[in-house]
């Protein structure tokens, strides 16, 4: 096992001699760390082993940040980083896919289009978001710079342009799920092959162009998963190159500076304005002179550029470039997010660079707040149940039927356990008004307005549907949406929806079912309790079914030991659908049955 460390070291030590040096130094490592560990199996390599005239040879000035927590493992048949699995969320993310395609593979495509859009723009900003966080390691920073090259190298030739944010999302991808992870078997299947194959033709071109370049550049291959899985995130892809009077260029310091700051904006302005460059910490003002200079000659700019940069001598670089550059040039430094945004504002509305300049003057002078108009925000809700995506999906249908041609509201139909454990994505937080969440368990999302599916069909929540509502909505607006409600909500049609058991026989079931737990119990359950228990233990026979149950409950054994007798009971009482569906019902899920009953 190889300490991050001395991976570091090696990669940026300047060699005076040959490929013998390094291969000296490293039988020299490998033998002190052998010395160290003649008792063990494994053998760690740390700093502490190298020979001495490594600490003394010259290095890059460019030295990657490294993770503590990765180590290198060579066990003769394959190298891994000593982490988890990545590929897991991965895997997940396909079979929400899966779902979706086995719901609603039969309804317009549009709105497939829709869901699968969902979840592709929230798997891609947890990949981005949550790897950024960390600390790049060599092998990702030389897959990131790479990738930058690539891509730049494809806009100009084909005049594909593709935002900043999206390269450094390839760039985690093919780290994380590619090079950095062990063989694992992929998916029994992945439903959406031929559909893609179907509706996403472009993607699956400009892959064929790019893909074989990457494998060359990176030594790795591809496969049919991953082919498909791109012409999916290509297809998000989808700001038009207008012809524009002016280019933007953000350039900052620092890994992904510059490119999420880009991606912001041009996802809140509609349209690709600004190209980003990451600059590493080191790079001279003749380093962006020259960036700028490569853009403008391949990129064809000719009506004019605007620069922002975070740091440098504005001066120096405008005079190095005014010398190599036949166009107009407006530089900015103090970059920040709002200055971008009103600046790639004005570029969209066309504005003159004099102009922009003049307004910049006037809003960058100190102790001055500018302000920016706040831009209507599509509504969202969030629909979700603990079960899975599959009854959340069902659950958007229903609603979004009662909301047909009186208001325009796009729905997230998401797992419970992705909203409790990383709450709302970044992707509908930023981008939507959300409006509450609607489902079978509240995940208690701060500041977030919830109404419990149970409420919705018993008619108990009219006034929290009129809080959700109600400031889009007038009065008859109102009616309308209850009067639906009343409608696609009902028990059975409800229960219809959600499962594919035979809605009257496992409704009389579950009738007795209850009627023995109150006997039992000493329990006098209010209609939306009991709605509660009709919907969930619906849900719950055809999970069994399915083998798909729940096998998670937090503190199972003190919860079990803490409320034994009702457990004992509820078991009991449940054992017929044991016995008329052929299944065996988990404890976990007699706790939450318990919770149902008991908890407020």
């Amino acid at each position: 096992m190889v300490s991050s460390q001395v991976m570091n070291i090696f990669l940026h030590t300047i060699y005076s001699g040959n490929i013998g040096e390094i291969e000296n130094a490293i039988k020299y490592v490998c033998g002190s760390a052998i010395s160290q560990n003649v008792t063990s199996d494994e053998v760690h390599v740390s700093i502490k082993d190298l020979p001495a005239q490594m600490y003394t040879l010259p290095r890059n000035k460019i030295v990657t940040q490294f993770s503590e927590s990765t180590n290198y493992v060579f066990d003769g048949e394959k190298q891994s980083l000593s982490e988890n699995d990545g590929r897991q969320d991965l895997y997940a993310f396909i079979h929400r896919l899966n779902q979706i395609y086995s719901l609603r593979k039969n309804d317009e495509d549009a709105e497939m289009r829709t869901l699968i859009d969902q979840q592709v723009v929230g798997f891609m900003d947890r990949l981005v978001f949550t790897d950024s966080k960390q600390k790049p390691v060599a092998l990702e920073e030389f897959v990131h710079q790479t990738m930058q090259e690539l891509f730049r190298e494809i806009e100009y030739q084909a005049f594909f342009h593709y935002d900043g944010s999206f390269v450094l999302f390839v760039s985690h991808y093919i780290y994380k799920y590619i090079l950095r992870t062990s063989f694992v078997p992929q998916p029994s299947e992945f439903l959406l092959e031929a559909y893609i194959e179907q509706h996403y033709g472009k993607e699956r071109q400009t892959l064929k162009k790019i893909f074989p370049e990457i494998e060359r550049r990176l030594d790795i291959q591809f496969d049919s998963l991953d082919i498909n899985l791109f012409s999916l995130f290509f297809s998000t892809l989808r700001y038009t190159r207008k012809s524009k009077d002016i280019d933007g260029l953000i350039i900052a310091h620092g890994f992904a500076t510059a490119s999420s700051i880009a991606n912001v904006c041009n996802r809140m302005l509609g349209e690709s304005i600004f190209t980003s460059f990451d600059m590493p910490i080191e790079a001279s003002i003749h380093d962006i002179s020259t960036k700028v200079e490569e853009y403008v000659r391949e990129n064809g700019t000719v009506k004019g550029l605007v620069i922002l940069i975070d740091m440098g001598s504005l001066n120096m670089i405008y005079d190095l470039l005014k010398k190599t550059v036949a166009v107009p040039i407006l530089c900015m430094d103090q970059l920040g997010t709002l200055m971008a945004l009103e600046i790639g504002n004005m570029m969209l509305q066309g504005t003159p660079l004099t102009e922009i300049a003049e307004r910049m003057k006037e809003s960058i002078t100190p102790n001055i707040q500018l302000f920016e108009p706040e831009k209507a925000q599509k509504k969202a809700i969030i629909t979700t149940c603990f079960t899975g995506i599959g009854t959340a999906i069902q659950i958007q249908k229903m609603l979004s039927e009662c909301l047909e041609g009186l208001l325009e509201v796009a729905f997230f139909p998401m797992e419970y356990s992705e909203l409790t454990t990383n709450g709302v994505p970044a992707s509908i937080s930023q981008h939507y008004n959300l409006l509450g969440i609607i489902g079978t368990d509240d995940p208690l999302i701060p500041e977030t307005e919830f109404v419990y599916l149970e409420n919705i069909i018993s008619g108990e929540n009219a006034q929290k549907m009129a809080e959700i509502f109600g400031a889009d909505l007038d009065e008859n607006g109102m009616k309308i949406v209850n009067d639906r409600m009343v409608k696609n909500f009902s028990l059975i049609r409800v229960l219809d929806s959600l499962t594919i058991l035979d809605t009257q026989k496992i409704m009389s079931i579950i009738e007795e079912l209850i009627v023995t737990l109150e006997e039992r119990l000493a329990l006098k359950l209010t209609n939306p309790r009991k709605i509660g228990l009709y919907v969930h233990i619906s849900c719950m026979v055809e999970r069994l079914i399915r083998q798909v149950e729940i096998t998670e409950f937090a503190d199972l054994e003190q919860f079990v030991f803490t409320h034994q007798r009702e457990i004992r009971v509820i078991k009991d009482a449940v054992s017929v659908l044991e016995t008329i569906y052929s299944v065996q019902i988990p404890l976990p899920e007699i706790c939450y049955i318990h919770n149902i009953l008991f908890l407020d």
